[in-house]
């Protein structure tokens, strides 16, 4: 804490209010969730599975939304390319 002139827990309390900070350790009991399929896609962006186990197989779908917006930006940008020559 004295990198940060902090001396004391209630201003290091105070500095963490400030600061976009997320602390992430290991509980004692973990919490296990089982999602179907369909709560797994449901689930957009990066998601990240963690298991104990040697054999975990895990599939995946891209989100046809996010691809056809993708799309529609390269299709856009080709497109104000040709009418730039």
């Amino acid at each position: 804490m004295d990198e940060l002139g902090i001396d004391s827990i209630d201003e290091f309390k105070a500095w963490l209010d400030t600061q976009n900070v997320q602390i992430v350790y290991k509980i004692e009991n973990p919490i296990t969730i089982q999602l179907t399929p369909q709560e797994i896609i449901a689930l957009s962006g990066t998601n990240t599975i963690y298991t104990d186990t040697g054999d975990t197989t895990v599939s995946g779908r891209a989100d046809p939304n996010t691809i056809i917006q993708q799309l529609a930006t390269r299709i856009a940008a080709l497109e104000g390319a040709a009418t730039n020559l």
